[in-house]
């Protein structure tokens, strides 16, 4: 069984801040840069537990593995662009693994 505070936890030590909020219902979560050089993640608690782990590992996937690599970057309703479709499934696989 995957557990959100577990994930919350590890992402910790990669600067990455999670918090679990009350967002819109279209909104799963996203991440956002801070000048200190570390990174906060916002899940929508309106999420199933599944989805808050699912989308968690999704934004820390991005921290990880996109953002290094942009300077800047804002995207909504992008479902279909590379980089999502690769947290996509780096979330899933490590759902199933659990």
């Amino acid at each position: 069984m995957y557990n959100i505070i577990e994930i919350i936890d590890n992402a910790k030590q990669y600067g990455i801040h999670i918090t679990r909020e009350e967002l819109h219902p279209r909104i799963r979560g996203f991440v956002y840069p801070c000048p200190d050089d570390h990174y906060h993640v916002l899940i929508n608690l309106k999420l199933n537990y599944e989805s808050q782990c699912r989308t968690a590992i999704h934004e820390i996937t991005h921290v990880r593995h996109h953002l290094p690599n942009m300077v800047y970057f804002i995207g909504l309703n992008m479902q279909h662009i590379k980089m999502e479709d690769e947290a996509n499934e780096i979330a899933s696989k490590y759902i199933k693994s659990l």
